[in-house]
């Protein structure tokens, strides 16, 4: 899934700065606000020079992704990186 042909990805002008990039996705709207930071629910990027999303793909948290029609993300501890990260847990019973 690319965000840039997506039909929820909408481009909301902001007061102060440039262009963002949101989600509008019923689900997007529904994740913990944790996943986006200061940025808000749905948040995806800030647009270029041209108006074009930053972003190449999608998101990790995106509801469209194939890998995202069961299980769910979690926040834990990654020792590689050395922070927090979103590790994809399946669901066990289904």
């Amino acid at each position: 899934m690319d965000c840039r042909d997506c039909v929820y990805m909408k481009k909301f002008r902001r007061l102060v700065g440039g262009i963002e990039c949101r989600c509008c996705h019923e689900k997007a709207e529904k994740l913990p606000l944790e996943w986006f930071g200061s940025r808000g629910p749905g948040f995806i990027c800030y647009v270029d020079k041209e108006g074009n999303p930053r972003i190449k793909s999608h998101p990790r948290w995106c509801p469209l992704r194939p890998g995202n029609a069961k299980g769910q993300y979690v926040v834990e501890w990654d020792r590689g990186k050395g922070r927090m990260a979103l590790k994809f847990k399946e669901d066990k019973d289904g």
